[in-house]
């Protein structure tokens, strides 16, 4: 994260807090080893979240000062076409999800204190990539091409944090998913095990439900389209 040393954004607290906030989400058991008690005296970012479901709440900081003088390498993303269309039709598919993505790849320690964000328990800063932060996609993604770069093309096709796995038969499926775990689990990644799904003959990957046969659209999305009454 290249910047202004300089930069200085004094947020205060917001007037009114959230539930998210109110929850005590910034603290030690909830980040996991994901942030500690932020050193800055002048970087600070106000912070807030939505609820996703009753147990789980998405963490965002606003970072626009910061990211709007932040330098980074530029590294493309996949095209989301291209992926989908080289995708093998293969009787025996999985997709693995990543556990909070992001927060899984460590921030450099000079960078530590520029991601310093203010709550009503206090100040801290992140340990690790929050969402928000410019450069933070691109540098995910290069992140986990050279994590994954001995399976990408043979049988892992990757966009961000979901990957799926295509295989020709049942016991080659299994090797492959063995040589996955064992490149992720060398990087110290963890998968969320809610979002996965093993040695199915037809899932959905990016929107999209595909099989042996091909690709096709989730009848959800086409729904509204489908039952529109003509003028």
């Amino acid at each position: 994260m290249r910047g202004n040393n300089r930069y200085s954004d004094n947020s205060r607290p917001k007037r009114e807090f959230n539930t998210f906030d109110g929850q005590g989400v910034a603290d030690n058991r909830r980040f996991d080893g994901r942030r500690r008690d932020g050193q800055s005296d002048k970087r600070f970012h106000n912070q807030g979240g939505r609820q996703e479901s009753p147990e789980a709440y998405r963490f965002a900081i606003d970072y626009r000062k910061l990211n709007a003088i932040t330098k980074y390498p530029r590294y493309p993303l996949p095209l989301i076409d291209d992926l989908i269309t080289n995708i093998p039709h293969t009787s025996v598919m999985s997709t693995l999800d990543l556990k909070s993505g992001y927060f899984q790849l460590a921030i450099s320690p000079k960078d530590i204190e520029k991601t310093a964000f203010i709550t009503r328990n206090g100040t801290f800063a992140l340990l690790r990539m929050p969402f928000g932060l410019s450069g933070v996609a691109p540098n995910f993604q290069k992140a986990i091409d050279i994590i994954l770069k001995p399976v990408i093309g043979r049988f892992v096709m990757v966009y961000m944090d979901v990957f799926i796995i295509t295989s020709p038969s049942f016991n080659e499926h299994i090797d492959h998913l063995n040589q996955v775990f064992t490149l992720l689990r060398d990087a110290g990644l963890t998968l969320n095990k809610e979002k996965c799904h093993f040695a199915r003959d037809k899932l959905k990957y990016l929107g999209l439900i595909i099989s042996k046969e091909g690709i096709e659209t989730e009848n959800s999305k086409v729904k509204a389209i489908a039952e529109m009454k003509p003028p």
